[in-house]
């Protein structure tokens, strides 16, 4: 499993940002993700809400269904709020229609294959403590692990200027009384 980093980041905060152009469908125990890419997936879709009528409305024909994707899943969601994500599931996938339990990356933190595989590693900066994920592959003979902390700003500055760059102390000095480096 691999996610994109600003997934990640926006499950760790308050009010995580809508990515993409797809939402997830509410139902009774949670949410499936439907993803009516194609006209067959929509005539599957169709025919698992036992809606044919749709077929012919203009705001789902091709070129207007991304368009109307959120009219779509409130249709979905008025057939689907007494149903458990496991029975819209299997009656949408029998019809061809692609839809699969939904987990937010926050649900991800806690799955059992997560924790078990060590796949997020803790990490602090100025800012506080938040996950960061690893690799998602191991290899022999390397931990693949970060660092556990951020470096704080200006935190290596005398080591890299001195250490790195030849300079002296008094270079730093001055740098610092010009305001070239904090």
């Amino acid at each position: 499993m691999m996610l994109i980093p600003g997934q990640i980041q926006g499950a760790q905060t308050e009010d995580p940002p809508r990515a993409g152009g797809f939402r997830p469908v509410r139902v009774r125990d949670g949410y499936v993700m439907a993803c009516i890419v194609s006209d067959r997936n929509f005539e599957g879709l169709c025919r698992g809400l036992e809606r044919m009528d749709l077929l012919e409305d203009e705001r789902f024909e091709r070129s207007a269904r991304f368009l109307n994707m959120d009219v779509l899943v409130d249709i979905m969601e008025d057939w689907a709020k007494d149903l458990t994500a496991d029975e819209v599931e299997a009656r949408l996938n029998a019809t061809g229609a692609p839809v699969s339990r939904y987990n937010a990356a926050d649900d991800l933190f806690t799955h059992a294959q997560v924790v078990e595989r060590d796949s997020f590693l803790p990490m602090t900066d100025a800012r506080g403590d938040f996950l960061i994920q690893r690799m998602p592959f191991l290899m022999r003979n390397n931990d693949n692990l970060a660092a556990s902390s951020a470096p704080a700003l200006g935190e290596h500055t005398d080591h890299i200027i001195i250490d790195e760059l030849g300079m002296t102390e008094a270079d730093v000095s001055r740098m610092r009384s010009n305001g070239s480096v904090a």
